[in-house]
């Protein structure tokens, strides 16, 4: 039961993460700092139909710039390079 609990609190604190960086980003937006944010995309091979890939959000920077991320509030050790 524990690890449930454990797996909950990590579900709340991610969602808690991802709505604090919308919040964020959407404050750039309105004053115009990025030029789009998008929640949660999806893309796919430009061979594929499927989307496949689901990260956390795309900003479409003022010079036209992509940035594609995935959010992380915990990390393993040993991923840490």
């Amino acid at each position: 039961m524990q690890n449930n609990e454990s797996n909950t609190a990590k579900s709340r604190r991610g969602n808690s993460f991802n709505r604090d960086v919308a919040q964020l980003m959407n404050g750039l937006l309105k004053n115009k700092k990025i030029k789009s944010f998008i929640v949660e995309p999806k893309y796919n091979y430009p061979s594929k139909k499927n989307k496949q890939f689901n990260p956390d959000g795309e900003i479409t920077k003022s010079n036209g710039d992509l940035i594609i991320y995935d959010n992380t509030t915990s990390i393993r050790s040993d991923r840490l390079k």
